[in-house]
């Protein structure tokens, strides 16, 4: 069974099972966002070889609405790359995912778990001679979470700021031993508009 056919419907279920214990409070409307931040991962190349870790930086861009109290839906584009800390190869890629966001708690409402499923794909380019190489492509998955603090706050717009921490993990496919993950830290921007 592929990932993404297991991720889809866990993530409906998530999106029903949120929706039907948020609040009846108002909602922040449209969102735009983007961040960067730091990132170290892992790799393994076209002969399944481990290719140990990397080190580098990565950035996203995302936006969509909040549809119901506490859960967003959006669009996020992401990427990154880095060299390798073993010197033979330096990696970059990315992809773009659908995206939810869920507020499960009223007491901490800055706090943002992000679970998001797409399509992308990245490259290992080897250094030297014994470098490693291969290309990956197909499913891009994310999970991450965020603290937002609130910096401005007006009638119907809400712009905050929030350090957190993703995973992203691009899965081998049937014909291709290539898989890249990495963990980033970083700290996003986000400006919501148009709440009630």
């Amino acid at each position: 069974m592929r990932p993404t056919s297991c991720i889809l419907p866990a993530l409906a279920a998530v999106l029903f099972a949120s929706g039907a214990m948020a609040d009846e409070t108002a909602t922040r409307g449209g969102f735009v966002g983007t961040g960067g931040g730091f990132l170290t991962g892992t790799a393994t190349d076209d002969q399944g070889r481990s290719a140990g870790a990397f080190f580098g930086g990565g950035g996203v861009f995302r936006f969509g609405e909040e549809a119901l109290p506490g859960l967003t839906l959006g669009l996020e584009f992401l990427g990154g790359g880095g060299p390798g800390a073993n010197s033979l190869y330096s990696t970059g890629f990315g992809g773009f995912v659908l995206q939810a966001t869920w507020r499960p708690f009223d007491q901490t409402p800055g706090l943002v778990f992000l679970i998001g499923t797409g399509v992308g794909g990245g490259e290992l380019t080897p250094e030297g001679d014994e470098g490693f190489e291969g290309l990956a492509g197909g499913s891009f998955h994310e999970l991450g979470a965020i603290y937002e603090f609130d910096v401005y706050r007006g009638e119907s717009s809400i712009l905050a700021v929030a350090p957190g921490v993703r995973w992203w993990f691009v899965p081998t496919t049937a014909d291709n031993e290539v898989w890249l993950q990495s963990f980033n830290i970083g700290v996003e921007t986000t400006w919501y508009f148009g709440g009630s």
